[in-house]
């Protein structure tokens, strides 16, 4: 699709064509959360989520490293050149994107850092949902023979 206006047409047609099911159904860009909330950014987020899943299909070939033209990043990820300027800045600075230029003619490649991101990841899930570790990976208590639960009749005993 083009960046042109769209101009409505005056009387639409009644119900879906296929053209309008290939519009409304067509691939879905997607943002993970942690993302968003790691970089502080939806076209960011929507960039490094991108960028993970393409460095992962990829991380037994060139070791991770992808390219993207501008072009490519505005067709498959939706973003503008300004967008995608912002977005890798901000990601650069993170340092959950890395950046080379290879090639004659150069041209630029990423690859996500795995190790930042499990990082990022890793503070995010301790701040929001730390005490679900705390309760599965705690110490086991001794039983004190004590009825704990009001789930089961006194004196009963499991198989």
């Amino acid at each position: 699709m083009n960046n042109r206006a769209l101009k409505p047409d005056p009387k639409p047609a009644q119900g879906m064509r296929p053209s309008h099911m290939m519009v409304v159904f067509d691939e879905p860009i997607v943002a993970q959360r942690w993302a968003v909330t790691a970089t502080g950014s939806i076209t960011a987020a929507v960039m490094i989520s991108y960028a993970l899943q393409l460095s992962q299909a990829l991380q037994n070939k060139n070791e991770g490293w992808f390219a993207k033209t501008i072009k490519e990043w505005q067709e498959e990820a939706g973003l503008s050149r300004s967008e995608q300027e912002t977005a890798r800045a901000r990601l650069l600075e993170l340092g959950l994107l890395k950046e080379r230029r290879k090639g004659m003619p150069a041209r630029l490649e990423y690859k996500v850092d795995q190790d930042r991101v499990y990082a990022l990841v890793d503070a995010l899930a301790a701040d929001s949902y730390g005490h679900l570790d705390e309760r599965v990976y705690a110490a086991p208590q001794a039983k004190s023979g004590k009825r704990t639960s009001k789930a089961f009749p006194p004196g009963y005993q499991p198989l």
